[in-house]
């Protein structure tokens, strides 16, 4: 198995998507590291550099020992969307745009909107009646706020259509 340096340390991937260490916990044994989620289903781990914990993701680290990126793109997607494979044959980088795309096109996604996120504190209604209310000095953002307890920056996100743009 061919195993790569990343970035003169003590950690080395290979193109299956494993990392490993040359001083497991400063013993100097060799050992390919337990990668666990580092959140929305990425798995990665902690490298110790300089004497500092940096959390790192698998794919990006394989990514970028293996896969060229001229284009300076910032994002690596898994292209059979399977967020724990790290196979080098299965990443690309691609921008945020790309990314998107592909979810949508390949993986079926569908970005929630309004209040089919579940952390909304509005409808749909309630954002066009905040709308329709707003009137400056009259029936203010500060007013709007306190009705609906939120806040007047949500206020103000909603008017200048920042959020809730899908309505």
């Amino acid at each position: 198995m061919n195993w790569i340096q990343y970035k003169n340390t003590n950690y080395f991937v290979n193109e299956l998507g494993q990392i490993k260490t040359t001083n497991w916990k400063n013993t100097g044994q060799e050992r390919i590291m337990s990668l666990c989620d580092k959140g929305q289903g990425y798995l990665g781990t902690v490298f110790v550099i300089d004497g500092k914990n940096t959390s790192v993701r698998a794919h990006r680290v394989i990514a970028e020992v293996f896969i060229p990126n001229p284009d300076n793109k910032p994002e690596v997607n898994h292209i059979n969307g399977k967020k724990s494979d790290n196979r080098v044959e299965n990443l690309e980088w691609v921008t945020k745009q790309e990314n998107i795309d592909h979810a949508y096109e390949f993986l079926n996604v569908r970005i929630l909107k309004g209040s089919e996120i579940g952390t909304s504190k509005l409808t749909e209604k309630q954002v066009i009646e905040i709308r329709n209310k707003f009137q400056p000095r009259v029936y203010g953002r500060k007013k709007l706020a306190s009705e609906y307890n939120i806040t007047e920056a949500t206020i103000k996100d909603i008017l200048q259509r920042r959020t809730w743009k899908h309505i």
